[in-house]
């Protein structure tokens, strides 16, 4: 065996660390992935998109047939499912609704026969 010469050593040295960093690359990039069972992995991007959700999150919206504009209403919303589902099959318009702001319902009224309305002046 011959001996180099200490710039020729570099020089594979280079071209050594350079292949290792080719094939690096190639490894690490994936044409796609096909998975039997199950992955684990750290962080998921989709095209440039990070994926920030939990799987949990992610199972809540499983069977969901809404919109991303109808999820958007519900953004902020604090009612509960209870109060939501008293509003089911209310036909009344927001003005309808408004006008019963104040009202009182005669919440002393054991039978809830009688409501009582405060009346108030227009504004």
């Amino acid at each position: 065996m011959s001996k180099l010469h200490p710039s020729q050593i570099e020089t594979r040295i280079q071209r050594l660390f350079e292949n290792i960093t080719a094939l690096t690359t190639e490894l690490l990039t994936l044409k796609a992935l096909v998975v039997e069972g199950n992955a684990k992995v750290g962080s998921l991007t989709i095209g440039s998109t990070a994926v920030t959700s939990t799987a949990t999150e992610l199972n809540i919206l499983d069977g969901v047939t809404s919109t991303a504009a109808e999820l958007n209403i519900l953004d902020g919303v604090t009612s509960t499912a209870a109060e939501l589902n008293i509003l089911d099959g209310v036909t009344a318009s927001a003005a309808e609704l408004n006008l019963l702001d104040g009202a009182d319902y005669g919440a002393n009224d054991s039978a809830g026969a009688g409501f009582r309305f405060v009346r108030v002046p227009n504004a």
